[in-house]
């Protein structure tokens, strides 16, 4: 098998939600991920992406 990822974009978030502390207003753009694993039964793409409402209104969907 192998797992292979693939960068699918990006998302700009808090950086308290990075660093552990609250929000703070400062934006970090880190890239979002999927991955694609590479089975003898056939091909398996993982996206464990965010609820699309995220990108309107992170805070209410986060809390």
């Amino acid at each position: 098998m192998k797992l292979l990822s693939a960068r699918c974009g990006h998302i700009d978030v808090d950086i308290g939600f990075l660093e552990g502390g609250g929000i703070n207003g400062n934006l970090r753009r880190v890239p979002s991920m999927c991955f694609i694993i590479e089975h003898p039964a056939g091909l398996v793409l993982w996206d464990a992406s965010m609820h699309p409402c995220v990108c309107t209104d992170p805070t209410g969907y986060w809390g």
